[in-house]
This record gives structure tokens, C-alpha cells and sequence, in this order.
């Protein structure tokens, strides 16, 4: 994915990062898969990955991040369903800001079984995680959370 923020735009949210990185991660909804319905993400150990990768990102100039989790951190988002995890499947972790600023992520467990190595199994993952989380940043979504200005 090309970075879509320009010079001063990234420039802003290095410098916010600190700052706006724990409120984007304290306002991410996830999707409960048996319910369907929308939950905040509130569990400390999720809130503190999202954080980071958040953090990660705006120092990054809004480049979307991917993470790789341990299967006890995966436990705490709410749409965690281990009857949907294929054996043998890792989990990993993707965040990155929509068309207006806000920030999403998506979190699968991704499974590589051709992988020789970690950086081949990463880029299985990056591979697709990326492309669930392209339609997601290309429109607009809640919750809007808003930087320094």
C-alpha cells in the first residue's frame, strides 16, 4: 500500500503520535462473529497492542502496521473464535487510519503452511491482512478521533 499522506501531514502525526495513539486504540470496535454485533475493543492486554501499533503507525507517517500477536493476546479482542482458527494458524494483527482519519484494524489468524522461515510467513501475513484491511481504509468508518492540530 502507498502512503496517501503527504510531507506535513506525516510530519503531524509524528509529532501527535504520543498522544492520539492511545485514543485511537481506546475507541477500535471489533465484530463479535457469533453475535454479529459491534463491541469496543476494552480488554488492557488488546488496548495496550492497539496502542502501540497505532503509536507505530503515526511515527511511521500513517503507514499501515502489521503485528504478530501470541495467541494469549488474540484471546482478549472480542471477536476472538477459536472454532474459526484453523490448526496450525498464527495470529496477526493489522492497523491503519480510513479516508478521514480514523483508526481500524483487523486481527486473523493467518496460516502459512509453505513458509521456510519467518520472513516468508510474514509476508504471508502482510499479504493478507493488507488486503482485508484495503476495503476498510477506503471508506470511511467510526470512530473519528481527532489529532493536534
Amino acid at each position: 500500500m502507498q502512503n496517501r499522506f503527504n510531507r506535513t501531514e506525516r510530519r503531524k502525526m509524528r509529532a501527535c503520535a504520543k498522544a492520539t495513539a492511545p485514543l485511537l486504540a481506546r475507541t477500535c470496535l471489533d465484530i463479535n462473529t457469533r453475535t454479529g454485533r459491534k463491541l469496543l475493543v476494552d480488554d488492557p492486554r488488546a488496548v495496550a497492542v492497539l496502542e502501540r501499533a497505532f503509536n507505530r503507525l503515526m511515527t511511521e507517517g500513517g503507514q499501515v502496521q502489521i503485528v504478530a500477536l501470541a495467541e494469549e493476546t488474540a484471546r482478549t479482542f472480542p471477536a476472538y473464535d477459536p472454532g474459526r482458527i484453523p490448526p496450525g494458524a498464527k495470529p496477526w494483527l493489522a492497523v491503519g487510519l480510513d479516508v478521514d482519519g480514523r483508526g481500524t484494524f483487523t486481527l486473523r489468524h493467518v496460516l502459512a503452511p509453505f513458509a521456510t522461515d519467518t520472513t516468508t510467513e510474514r509476508r504471508a501475513a502482510e499479504m493478507a491482512l493488507k488486503s482485508e484491511l484495503a476495503p476498510q481504509l477506503a471508506r470511511s468508518g467510526w470512530p473519528k478521533v481527532e489529532g493536534c492540530a
